[in-house]
């Protein structure tokens, strides 16, 4: 019994790596199926730890393919589970990508509301390359609000830690955000 136990969570395992395999090459509704049988699987064996973790990736593919009914479906099923446990990362993810649709909704308010409480998450948790991307959100609202002074503000602090971390996904989307504040 326990041979089969860990042959299916080595599938579902290997499933969601299908899964993060097509959402880099950006086949979405692939990595949607992939995440299916691996939250099929995760449920079955009451591993929730790992449903949830399964449905913040299929409600980001979701959210990218603008299937915002769905996202929200998985977003709130994951909380559920991530209030029951203690789960920070997964907390910061789904705050991150509420603020990600509260934005694209113009819903400024509430998107800045989720995204401070992804940035003190990421503070916490000690993640500075989170951190600095959800800061970088947090200017693109501010500046959705028409508050520069504080994006730009922030957009200082941002920059130093962008250039401490020498990341050139960051770099380049500090680019970006800066040609919007100036």
């Amino acid at each position: 019994i326990f041979k089969e136990l860990d042959e299916r969570i080595r599938l579902s395992n290997l499933y969601g790596v299908m899964g993060n395999i097509n959402v880099n090459i950006n086949k979405l509704e692939d990595a949607i199926n992939y995440y299916n049988l691996a939250k099929q699987i995760f449920l079955s064996e009451e591993m929730l730890a790992k449903h949830a973790q399964v449905l913040i990736l299929q409600a980001e593919c979701y959210f990218t393919i603008d299937n915002i009914k769905n996202a929200l479906q998985n977003l709130n099923e994951a909380k559920e589970i991530a209030d029951n446990f203690n789960m920070p990362m997964l907390n910061a993810r789904y705050s991150l990508l509420m603020a990600k649709i509260n934005l694209n909704e113009a819903e400024y308010d509430e998107a800045l509301d989720f995204i401070d409480e992804s940035i003190d998450i990421f503070e916490e948790i000690n993640n500075k390359v989170k951190l600095a991307d959800t800061q970088l959100l947090k200017i693109r609202i501010l500046i959705k609000m028409d508050k520069l002074k504080k994006a730009s503000k922030i957009y200082k602090k941002v920059e130093r830690l962008v250039d401490r971390l020498d990341d050139n996904k960051l770099s380049e989307e500090l680019k970006r955000v800066s040609e919007l504040i100036n």
